[in-house]
């Protein structure tokens, strides 16, 4: 065990965290989405929810919140938010910036940004409308939610 990584976090995760470099995106996908189709690097996280690992991931990395997005997500219908957009917006706004929100795009755009993550993390989350794109930041000591 090594202090301050929760207990649930794969190993492959957190070297695969290290690893990326600022700019690299990372997708959290539920269990619907087709990772290994879409992605050349799959780690599985069946048993967890896409929200335990965002606020996980999230306390871990530095996320670039200079874009025009903080995370990026999937269109759902029009008129429709899902729930667990609700879910995501607090950990997000808790972890990283008060204003921070996330930002659909339409399916197939999504797909595409999907082909070149630099790693999908398939969870077993079964909310509609959860995959999401996070894409790694800079370090920096005065970022809110730093870890360090």
């Amino acid at each position: 065990m090594i202090y301050g990584i929760a207990p649930f976090m794969p190993p492959e995760l957190v070297a695969t965290l290290m690893e990326m470099g600022h700019g690299d995106d990372l997708i959290l996908c539920d269990r619907n989405y087709p990772a290994s189709k879409y992605g050349s690097r799959v780690i599985r996280c069946d048993s967890l929810s896409i929200p335990t690992l965002l606020d996980e991931i999230l306390r871990l990395i530095p996320i670039d919140y200079i874009t025009d997005y903080t995370v990026t997500s999937m269109c759902p219908p029009p008129d429709v938010i899902p729930p667990i957009w609700v879910e995501y917006e607090k950990i997000i706004k808790a972890r990283v910036l008060p204003e921070a929100k996330l930002a659909p795009i339409p399916r197939q755009e999504f797909y595409e940004r999907g082909k070149q993550t630099y790693v999908s993390i398939k969870t077993g989350e079964v909310a509609k409308f959860a995959n999401i794109i996070i894409r790694k930041g800079v370090y920096q000591e005065d970022v809110p939610g730093a870890a360090l």
